[in-house]
């Protein structure tokens, strides 16, 4: 079953995913729930956590490597 509070509008996605803390200012926007609940989010670019692909997937395969997943 989808979680409904998820479905944002592809505008706010694209804008959260470029709003980079350096140069753009995070992104804020709610979303309701199944029963008309608000969920917010504020958004920055994904790129501050995982900047180098390559090390992210390491991490990724370490732990894997070291739970058995």
């Amino acid at each position: 079953m989808s979680d409904v509070s998820k479905d944002a509008l592809l505008s706010d996605v694209c804008i959260s995913t470029s709003a980079a803390p350096t140069y753009l200012p995070g992104h804020q926007f709610e979303t309701k729930d199944k029963d008309g609940k608000p969920r917010a989010f504020n958004l920055i670019d994904g790129g501050v956590a995982a900047n180098n692909p390559v090390s992210d997937r390491r991490s990724l395969h370490c732990l894997n490597f070291v739970h058995g997943c």
